[in-house]
């Protein structure tokens, strides 16, 4: 696909093609864009949503995380911002470019890949891993994926 290596997506690239041969039997935490991309040029492959299996799914901030820093000099240009990044049009065109959902429930979803959309009646099994409780386990979850995925 001819990207940097820096951006992720000729690893991503990587991983799903070692799949598509039968390297791995799994491919986690791709980009669904660039899946979609390589689908389009005859990718062996399907993503399974996680509202099918029994553990559910989860929600992380991901790409779209953002922080302040606290006692800035200049406040408001961080709350206007703030304002114009989470608004409905500029989430639209994040939506349209990234590939991702955002949480605004008033957005069209159509121009989605509808696998990676979060099923509101399922919400009860998704796991938060944004939360703290998730967070400070992260080594120990690390540490048991590289033991299973050998």
């Amino acid at each position: 696909m001819g990207k940097s290596i820096e951006d992720g997506s000729l690893i991503t690239t990587q991983q799903l093609e070692w799949v598509a041969r039968g390297d791995n039997p799994v491919g986690l935490a791709f980009s669904s864009s660039i899946y979609e991309a390589l689908k389009k040029q005859g990718l062996p492959c399907e993503i399974q949503t996680a509202d099918k299996m029994k553990e559910g799914s989860y929600v992380i901030s991901g790409s779209a995380s953002m922080g302040l820093v606290n006692r800035s000099p200049h406040p408001n240009a961080a709350k206007v911002y703030i304002n114009w990044l989470l608004s409905r049009e500029t989430q639209t065109q994040w939506t349209r470019a990234s590939g991702n959902w955002s949480r605004r429930v008033d957005l069209s979803q159509d121009h989605l890949n509808p696998r990676i959309i979060p099923r509101v009646q399922n919400i009860a099994k998704y796991q938060m891993n944004y939360k703290e409780k998730w967070v400070s386990k992260r080594k120990e979850i690390q540490d048991f994926l590289r033991k299973i995925v050998k």
